[in-house]
């Protein structure tokens, strides 16, 4: 959940009508939501990329954090997973949920080992036969070569990973990118976990590859 997106109390009401398990939250601080949230029943799990937001969002009735390394692709900080996870953990109690260059078991465990309780992926789920991407999109992340993502300034003026497709590529829409296949425009956000990725693949192998 973006939340400094226009639409975002229209999106929060339909979490809750719809009665979502948990929603994670990002870009801003979902303190003015909380209560209708958890009138729902629903938990929450802010996204976190430096200790100093996750010191901020645990002054807050959440449920877990998600600790977001700037390996991962889409809106990210400036710390590592391996420098940022240990850092949190060790700051509370909470379930963390470690998120950026997951890839499979050997992943987990080096997380587990730092303090996560979970992980986030994203990148590892988009080569796959089920994914509703556009194909191009796809094939960008199977052809991704170190270093084969770059920075760059989304819309909302943040920086964001993307893949690298030249300086022709502006990265400004999601969307664009999701839907279109615009290389001109789209931001096709992936981690840098996108040079391991070699073939697209049906989703049941990512998850075998993870447990």
């Amino acid at each position: 959940m973006v939340l400094f997106e226009s639409n975002a109390a229209a999106l929060i009401r339909v979490i809750c009508e719809e009665k979502v398990m948990a929603v994670t939250t990002g870009a801003g601080t979902p303190k003015q939501y909380i209560a209708q949230l958890q009138a729902a029943g629903i938990k929450i799990y802010p996204v976190v990329p430096t200790l100093k937001i996750a010191k901020k969002m645990l002054t807050l009735p959440i449920d877990g954090l998600i600790v977001e390394g700037m390996e991962a692709g889409g809106h990210i900080g400036t710390e590592t997973l391996l420098t940022l996870l240990p850092q949190v953990t060790a700051s509370t109690e909470l379930p963390v949920i470690a998120a950026g260059g997951i890839y499979d078991s050997n992943s987990i465990a080096a997380v587990r080992c730092l303090g996560a309780q979970g992980v986030q992926a994203g990148t590892i789920f988009l080569a796959t036969e089920e994914c509703e991407v556009v194909p191009r999109y796809k094939k960008f992340i199977v052809a991704a070569s170190n270093p084969g993502t770059t920075i760059k300034k989304s819309n909302a003026g943040l920086s964001a990973r993307v893949l690298d497709l030249g300086e022709n590529n502006q990265a400004l829409s999601l969307r664009d990118a999701v839907v279109k296949g615009n290389v001109v425009t789209g931001a096709f956000m992936a981690g840098q976990v996108a040079d391991r990725i070699k073939r697209i693949e049906p989703l049941h192998k990512v998850f075998e590859r993870l447990l």
